[in-house]
């Protein structure tokens, strides 16, 4: 597998027709396949309404739904330590975006190996606050009371488009 641009030739469009009940709906590439393939979601337009951000149908669509994939994603890496800079494994690992935390699509999760490093990838350009939790409940970072008091802690991070960002990241100890 490659990652970059893609030359012209290799570039394909795909259409496919499909019948989708009324409701909330999600992305039809699963979130695991484009993560292997680097892929992120550059752009989703129901007609002329964009609705990266989600979409509900309530009643009959007949609009085109498109998705426009692209390869020019970030990645970060990096190690994660405490304040003595001591190495820290098996710590939880979460960039949130700064602006658009209503897009879980743009979180990426992960945990420090047993040699304290970790790596996020693909990660949408754009800026981010970067955690590393020495104890976390499974998606507590979803609850915005507890991301509150840790946002001061959080790591200041800028993706950037092809680009490998390394970080040494402070383990944030247990929170009450």
């Amino acid at each position: 597998m490659e990652r970059g641009l893609l030359e012209a030739d290799k570039i394909r469009r795909c259409e496919v027709d499909a019948l989708v009940d009324s409701g909330a709906t999600r992305s039809v590439i699963p979130a695991r396949i484009a993560d292997e393939l680097g892929l992120i979601i550059k752009a989703a337009t129901l007609g002329p309404v964009d609705v990266l951000s989600g979409l509900t149908i309530s009643e009959p669509v007949l609009d085109e739904l498109q998705l426009v994939l692209a390869s020019d994603s970030g990645l970060v890496s990096g190690t994660v330590v405490d304040n003595d800079h001591k190495p820290i494994s098996g710590a939880s690992i979460v960039l949130i975006p700064d602006y658009q935390r209503d897009r879980p699509d743009l979180y990426r999760f992960s945990h420090s190996d047993q040699n304290c490093h970790f790596q996020l990838s693909p990660a949408v350009p754009g800026d981010y606050k970067l955690f590393a939790w020495q104890d976390l409940e499974p998606c507590a970072y979803n609850n915005q009371d507890f991301l509150r008091k840790s946002e001061e802690v959080g790591s200041k991070v800028k993706i950037t488009e092809f680009r490998k960002l390394t970080v040494e990241l402070k383990v944030i100890p247990g929170i009450e």
